[in-house]
């Protein structure tokens, strides 16, 4: 299995941005995670937009990153995946303070785009 990236809000604004980047360089067995809070739709409209041959390595999961309930719901998520092991978590300027130990490198972008990592 290749990478694990987690993208926090990553299907509008910068964490879409930031999504798209990291999709564009990634590997075929690199796995990306993005959470989207609560517009469904926009994350369908989201993953249509990818290149099809990387969509696939798109996994959506609906998740308000801003409720710890949510958030352990979307960590239980990942384990049902066999996750173990993330190698980047983004865009998590409210969960920082959460992440798990098994996160490689934690990073956000706060609103005057400044990078923060934790690892």
């Amino acid at each position: 299995m290749g990478k694990i990236t987690v993208i926090t809000g990553g299907t509008s604004g910068i964490g879409r941005g930031i999504a798209e980047k990291i999709l564009a360089e990634s590997a075929k067995a690199d796995r990306i995670f993005v959470t989207y809070g609560h517009d469904e739709k926009k994350a369908l409209s989201f993953q249509e937009s990818l290149p099809e041959e990387k969509r696939s390595q798109v996994t959506l999961i609906k998740a308000d990153m801003s409720s710890y309930e949510e958030m352990m719901v979307f960590v239980e998520e990942l384990k049902k995946e066999g996750i173990s092991e993330i190698h980047y978590i983004g865009n998590v300027e409210k969960t920082l303070d959460f992440v798990p130990d098994y996160v490689l490198t934690a990073w956000m972008i706060s609103s005057m785009c400044i990078l923060y990592g934790r690892k």
